[in-house]
């Protein structure tokens, strides 16, 4: 999961427990993904493409929520004063330190 190596990265204790609240997050970012490329399809009558806009913001709310939830925003980062780990190699192991 590439939102494990974000939080990790960005200096983020993850425990075992977080793994729901990460998953939430990681299907909400899938869904976005879906949804953007369905809106960017030509073929889509407005209405579809109407529902389609309004289901990707409210998704987008969501998930912003889901990753405030996590720590995965810079301004709740910023108000627990989580800084960012010092990593050598970007692909380093995340969960050797767990």
């Amino acid at each position: 999961m590439e939102i494990m190596l974000d939080l990790v990265a960005a200096g983020i204790a993850v425990k075992q427990i977080d793994s729901r609240c990460i998953a939430v997050a990681a299907r909400h970012e899938d869904n976005l993904e879906r949804l953007d490329q369905m809106c960017e399809r030509n073929n889509l009558q407005p209405e579809v493409l109407l529902t389609a806009l309004r289901s990707r913001q409210s998704a987008m709310k969501e998930y912003l929520a889901a990753l405030e939830k996590i720590g995965g925003t810079p301004l709740v980062r910023m108000r627990a004063s989580i800084a960012p780990k010092e990593r050598t190699n970007p692909l380093d192991d995340p969960w050797s330190s767990l």
